[in-house]
């Protein structure tokens, strides 16, 4: 079920996913990934550094070798994810209707319409985070902020997150919605 003010807005499909377009569009809101390094519980990123993308004071980042590994493998995930929930339609972006927050879906249910988040970790490096038993919400801390604003803007009461981790495969977690949060 969607929440007052919440609402789709534009979608990509993985096939038509314009890279350009979603990194301009991307500035005019705070988007999920946004949200932890505004609360300070970004590893990679401060309030600063949203404040300077957002106003066009940084460059482009272009990644490294664990992101742009974990952009090929991405797909690999949200097809496992698949398996297990069924349909997804994938590259969705949602931004809320009330509210100047935004996030593009790696997927969502079909149906459900519930988010659902593909991570990786230790590809190219060391694993990220505190990962705890499948199906529960314990994901490193940026990540569960993340999907809380993607709850946020979907007004789902649930999402997914799969995660592919060295030694032990694709771990789905569940994020309840929480108000708390």
């Amino acid at each position: 079920a969607k929440a007052e003010g919440a609402k789709a807005m534009s979608t990509a499909t993985q096939q038509t996913f314009d890279r350009a377009a979603w990194l301009s569009e991307r500035r005019n809101a705070i988007g999920a990934s946004d949200v932890a390094a505004i609360l300070g519980v970004s590893p990679w990123q401060s309030a600063w550094d949203v404040w300077a993308d957002k106003t066009g004071r940084l460059s482009e980042w272009t990644g490294n070798e664990a992101t742009r590994l974990g952009q090929h493998f991405e797909k690999a995930v949200l097809d496992v994810a698949e398996e297990q929930l069924g349909s997804l339609r994938r590259n969705i972006r949602i931004i809320h209707e009330s509210l100047p927050v935004a996030s593009t879906l790696d997927a969502q249910c079909v149906g459900s319409l519930r988010p659902v988040e593909a991570k990786t970790t230790g590809l190219a490096g060391p694993v990220y985070g505190d990962w705890g038993d499948p199906g529960t919400d314990e994901v490193p801390q940026n990540y569960l902020v993340q999907v809380h604003a993607q709850l946020l803007c979907t007004g789902a009461d649930l999402a997914y997150l799969f995660a592919l981790l060295p030694g032990r495969g694709v771990v789905q977690y569940e994020i309840q919605r929480s108000e708390r949060l």
